[in-house]
């Protein structure tokens, strides 16, 4: 059976004009509102995620708030494509996330209640684990199955919320560098083959899945 995506009826773009009972507003797509002010950050479309038909948009919207959308799909963009990775070592899904990007993309003072809930939905799957890199226990983490399933399909999404594109733009090249440092080998889709840590294709296909300008 084919499977036909709704259609989003909030494609507007940030500081988009529109006269809203009488009066001139400029659409924010931080807020999902339209507004008095325009905003001051221009918006470029260079960083995607997925958005997942077991777990879209609306759900997300539903269960938090529009202003969170962009910053939930991007984190569960971000675990879904290191259980990709880490899957094709013949490694089970969980995977390590620092919590200062998990912070980061959820929300500075919010992001403990925002994963708990996603934890509780059934959404994210979290246990204790040891990885040898620290040597401790840590928090590990992992997408629902149903995300990896047939019956899942997926969708790239430009992400328009201004706070997480400065985020990508700034703070997330940290989390690259320790990517390019660590512990996850890219492994190609087409040859399924192994790329070196050391050479300069392996850095460039990581940076690029980190950033969600690569698919899978």
């Amino acid at each position: 059976m084919s499977f036909e995506w709704y259609k989003n009826d909030d494609e507007y773009e940030m500081n988009e004009y529109k006269v809203v009972n009488g009066i001139g507003r400029y659409w924010n797509s931080d807020s999902g509102k339209w507004v008095g002010n325009k905003i001051k950050y221009d918006i470029v479309e260079k960083y995607v995620r997925y958005e997942f038909s077991v777990y879209d948009d609306r759900e997300i919207r539903r269960d938090f708030d529009y202003s969170i959308v962009d910053r939930v799909g991007k984190f569960l963009f971000l675990l879904y494509k290191k259980c990709i990775v880490i899957k094709r070592r013949n490694i089970d899904r969980w995977v390590f996330i620092d919590s200062k990007e998990i912070e980061g993309l959820l929300g500075n003072s919010v992001y403990k209640e925002r994963l708990k809930k996603l934890v509780n939905k059934g959404i994210v799957e979290r246990k204790f684990g040891k990885i040898s890199k620290y040597g401790k226990n840590v928090y590990l983490y992992r997408l629902n199955e149903d995300f990896f399933s047939d019956e899942c399909y997926r969708r790239k999404v430009f992400i328009q919320n201004s706070k997480v594109i400065r985020y990508l733009d700034n703070g997330f090249s940290k989390y690259i560098k320790s990517e390019l440092d660590g512990h996850l080998p890219f492994t190609s889709a087409r040859e399924y083959k192994v790329i070196p840590e050391s050479s300069l294709r392996y850095k460039k296909k990581q940076e690029n899945i980190c950033l969600g300008r690569l698919d899978k």
